[in-house]
């Protein structure tokens, strides 16, 4: 996250969906993300040390990959 309007110590007291509007959320599939996940996880009090991207995908997409790449591992 490049820069935000509000800082996250400002936005950890905003009701949800102001957090979201002002930038704290994640758009499918994966934009506006910080470090591969949805900024709002800068709003939690206690953020882990590292951050492990994951791919926020719709439910039709997820389905796609998972049948792609089970046509892969069968060899089709």
């Amino acid at each position: 996250m490049s820069r935000a309007a509000y800082p996250p110590e400002i936005a950890k007291n905003f009701p949800v969906e102001l957090a979201a509007l002002a930038g704290y959320a994640q758009h499918r599939p994966n934009l506006g993300n910080y470090e591969g996940q949805c900024p709002s996880i800068l709003l939690q009090d206690e953020r882990p040390a590292h951050i492990g991207a994951i791919d926020a995908l719709r439910p039709d997409q997820a389905d796609a990959v998972s049948e792609f790449a089970a046509a892969e591992r069968n060899g089709q």
